[in-house]
């Protein structure tokens, strides 16, 4: 629910920051799957995760041995300018949208990860119906979730033009 949630709300803040990009998504809903990809990728709703080492192994500068536990960096892992040129720019021009680690990977990737994906599609599917502009209120001011691992906003208030019917 939160993870979910703050995809949606991310994705929504990404929309209403430009309303350039909200207009280039109404006009094509096909973008909306790559601005969804890149939203998870720049502010992943999950920002750390856990994992316990099952065997003896050698990261760089450091030996792990079975049992040891040891915290990913998602953020930073999905802003590595080595994988992703101007690493901190939203751009639907990417070659791999899906190339991200915001679901985990491997056998650990998120269960949720479709549904969550199909959640959000569907919000912003009737967000391009029925707002035909929207922009971040005047007197909004950031303030992130509280919780250490998620990225999110507490709130997002927005000033909306209803689609005409």
């Amino acid at each position: 629910n939160e993870t979910t949630r703050n995809l949606i709300g991310n994705c929504l803040y990404w929309l209403a920051s430009n309303p350039d990009l909200y207009a280039a998504v109404r006009a094509d809903r096909g973008l909306l799957s790559v601005l969804i990809e890149e939203s998870l990728r720049l502010d992943s709703p999950v920002q750390i995760l856990v994992r316990e080492a099952v065997r003896p192994t050698d990261v760089p500068g450091e030996r792990l041995e079975t049992g040891d536990r040891v915290v990913l960096g998602i953020a930073s892992a999905n802003r590595d300018e080595t994988v992703y040129p101007e690493p901190d720019d939203f751009r639907l021009d990417r070659p791999r949208p899906r190339d991200h680690l915001a679901f985990g990977a491997g056998p650990h990737i998120c269960p949720g990860a479709a549904l969550a994906r199909t959640e959000t599609m569907a919000v912003l599917e009737q967000m391009c119906d029925q707002v035909a502009a929207f922009r971040l209120a005047d007197d909004f001011v950031p303030q992130p979730n509280p919780v250490f691992w998620a990225a999110g906003h507490r709130s997002l208030p927005c000033l909306m033009e209803p689609a005409e019917a």
